[in-house]
Formats: C-alpha cells, structure tokens, sequence
C-alpha cells in the first residue's frame, strides 16, 4: 500500500483545525482541486458522516470513520482508481496545532502500476494544499 505521512505547525487551537478538517464541505475554501463537496448524511458532523466529494479526478465518497475531537480523525475515501485512509492526530502546546496526517491509498486496477510513480506528486500536491489549509485555519478567530 503506498502511502506518506505529512505534518504541519498551525498557529491556531486544535479544535479549530479538528472542526475545519472534519467538514469536508470547507475543503472548497482550501483544497484548489475541489470544485464541490456536499454532505449526503444529517447534521452534526461525527463518526459516519459521509460526504460527496468532487475534484479534478472525479468523485469520491468521503466517510469519517474515527471522530475523537480534538485529537484524532479519520477518513475512508472511496473512488474508481483506489481507496483511500487518511488518518490525522493532532496535539495542541501554548495555541499551535501540530497535525499529523498519514495517507495510505488502496489503487485499483490499472492505477496499481501507476500509483508508486505518481505518489511524489501527489504527496507535493497534498503538501500545497496543507499550506491552504494552515492559512484558513490561522485565519479564524481562536
């Protein structure tokens, strides 16, 4: 399963970023790939909130599946290429969030051969978009 893990220093309280990760639907206001992300399951955000997701490679179903606010969050996402886990920590010393993500995809079909080439590039990508998202986050009130 190929797979990387990403951290990030975010001068903004852990529940803050918990709360902005957890609703995909602000992935619109950070993510430059996604053109749309709607919630298909009832208020409030938890543990089986599921998502519709729509980026530059489709659409993906997003499932929270660990929601331990503040400190740990995670995701299954599900499209035609591969599946996805996406597993965040997060620990919070004097206001600044340290957010630890680990990304391990599940590729499907053709995508088996292909991902381990274009893991480098998606792990750059994910990285920009964290800088987004570390600017959102620093951007909310505490």
């Amino acid at each position: 399963m190929p797979g990387f893990r990403e951290e990030l220093l975010i001068d903004s309280p852990s529940t803050t970023v918990f709360d902005l990760l957890a609703d995909a639907r602000n992935e619109v206001q950070w993510n430059e790939g996604v053109s749309q992300a709607e919630l298909v399951t009832d208020e409030p955000i938890g543990e089986g909130t599921q998502f519709v997701v729509t980026d530059k490679r489709g659409e993906h179903e997003v499932e929270i599946t660990v929601f331990d606010r503040p400190e740990r969050l995670e995701f299954v996402l599900t499209s035609k290429q591969m599946d996805v886990a996406i597993r965040f920590s997060f620990t919070e010393s004097d206001g600044t969030t340290t957010a630890v993500g680990h990304f391990d995809a599940r590729p499907k079909g053709f995508m088996k051969a292909l991902l381990p080439l274009l893991i480098p590039f998606i792990k750059r990508d994910v990285a920009k978009q964290h800088v987004n998202f570390k600017t959102l986050c620093e951007a909310r009130p505490s």
